[in-house]
């Protein structure tokens, strides 16, 4: 009897043991993710001010090699107009290193993304030499510029929360499409601001333009289907601020429609 009461009462508590085992450390494993994600969020905001930076020093060097191409400058004076943005993006290379190393051994995708990004950063001091002799060969320049923000943009896109946390990743994917966004408009800021030094449009700006301008209006839609009705508030408020709609109205002014010729605008 006392074997038999004995057995009764152990082999439940067992497995409650073994139950209870298993969820703590589902749970555990669950929080640490999530804490990983966290971090990796959280560098979102140093990768974004990276890509910031980049895309200032792209656009300034396209206009740069726009005008020594019109011999409307000269290389001296070409790459002292750009120091200041090369020690902006120093600075924020630096800040993001310094937030972004110790996660460097976390998940897989991350650690792909983050060699990557590594690597597309470690050329920018090659590219920035190659520069001056650059103008016969400007759009490949900013190619190579475009190749590291993309890197940088697809780090944004790392951080997953797991299949449990939908809202989050959610969260992240809104995030990049908006930085998607900004990257296409700083693409044609680059192409207006080259076009405004070489006081002319070459053969290509106009095509190239136009196929942005489509890329960008696609992108718009798709981040307005998957955003919250909060931030689709948020962006049309930011749309009727005075400063935007200059741009835009400065922007529509170069857009080829029926006889009129696109403007050329003052840099």
């Amino acid at each position: 009897m006392r074997t038999k009461l004995t057995a009764v009462l152990i082999i439940p508590s067992l497995a409650f043991l073994v139950l209870a085992g298993t969820q703590t450390v589902v749970l555990f494993n669950q929080a640490s993710a999530l804490d990983v994600f966290a971090d990796q969020a959280s560098a979102g905001r140093q990768i974004s001010a990276l890509i910031h930076a980049l895309q200032q020093e792209r656009d300034r060097s396209a206009g740069e090699l726009a005008a020594l191409g019109a011999g409307r400058t000269d290389a001296g004076d070409a790459m002292a107009d750009l120091q200041p943005t090369y020690l902006a993006v120093d600075d924020a290379s630096e800040r993001f290193r310094q937030v972004t190393a110790p996660l460097r051994d976390s998940d897989a995708t991350w650690r792909l993304a983050y060699a990557r990004a590594e690597e597309a950063l470690g050329r920018l001091p090659e590219i920035r030499a190659a520069l001056p002799a650059s103008v016969a060969n400007a759009n490949a320049v900013l190619i190579d510029y475009n190749r590291i923000i993309d890197a940088l943009l697809a780090l944004l896109a790392a951080p997953s929360p797991g299949v449990e946390e939908a809202q989050l990743t959610d969260a992240v994917l809104r995030h990049v499409q908006f930085a998607r966004i900004k990257e296409i408009t700083s693409r044609i800021r680059a192409q207006l601001y080259a076009a405004g030094r070489a006081n002319r449009y070459e053969a290509d700006d106009l095509v190239e333009l136009t196929d942005l301008r489509a890329q960008l209006l696609t992108a718009i839609a798709e981040f307005r289907s998957a955003a919250t009705d909060r931030q689709v508030a948020r962006y049309e408020q930011v749309a009727e601020d005075a400063a935007f709609r200059a741009a835009t109205q400065l922007e529509e002014s170069t857009i080829a429609v029926g006889d009129n010729t696109p403007a050329v605008l003052e840099p």
